[in-house]
């Protein structure tokens, strides 16, 4: 398996002003974003800001308590082919995090 991230989303309280603040301060410029998601181009994968509630509900966990962090790490794949054969069958993995 090649060793990289492709996409790091974190969960967020205020979308507008995480993004204000990476676009302004650090002067970033988003390739993709919406009302819901923000994507910034990193050295290699993605860092993106996602609603806290959103991102928990997308991932079936309950939403983070303020003395945890909420993010979900991306490993992407080109075919469904190259998943099934990294997951040898267990395609039930995909959801449940590893702890």
């Amino acid at each position: 398996m090649n060793q990289r991230l492709s996409i790091l989303t974190i969960g967020v309280n205020d979308l507008a002003a995480m993004r204000n603040f990476y676009e302004q301060k650090f002067g970033w410029t988003p390739v993709a974003a919406n009302k819901d998601i923000v994507f910034f181009k990193l050295n290699g994968c993605l860092l993106s800001f996602f609603g806290k509630k959103d991102l928990a509900q997308d991932a079936n966990v309950a939403e983070a308590n303020a003395a945890s962090k909420s993010f979900s790490l991306a490993y992407v794949m080109k075919t469904e082919k190259e998943v099934d054969d990294l997951l040898g069958g267990r395609q039930d993995a995909i959801r449940q995090p590893f702890l």
